[in-house]
């Protein structure tokens, strides 16, 4: 470690979430969303609407890394399900509690 740098900080897990939703949003130049390619997949049945929303999970096509996300209803019945396409999305990280 060079004299002229400060020894690294260590984060929380919610300060590093926070860290990298900042980071992303500088790089996307404070846009509304994100672009990512993934296969949306529905989670746990035919698709229940709760408050408007189907839950669902974005897979990684390629390493199968999934995140879990909330499609409008509207939506959810026009989708392709199980095929690989390109979302606009808005991230909301928040930790919780559990094995990862």
């Amino acid at each position: 470690m060079s004299a002229d740098r400060p020894p690294p900080v260590a984060l929380s897990l919610g300060a590093l979430l926070e860290s990298l939703a900042a980071r992303l949003d500088r790089l996307h130049d404070g846009l509304d969303g994100v672009l990512i390619r993934a296969i949306p997949v529905r989670a746990g049945g035919p698709g229940k609407v709760y408050g408007g929303y189907v839950y669902a999970r974005l897979q990684d096509a390629r390493t199968g890394d999934a995140i879990d996300a909330r499609v409008p209803e509207q939506l959810a019945a026009a989708l392709g399900w199980n095929g690989e396409a390109v979302f606009a999305v808005l991230l909301r990280l928040k930790p919780g509690r559990g094995v990862y």
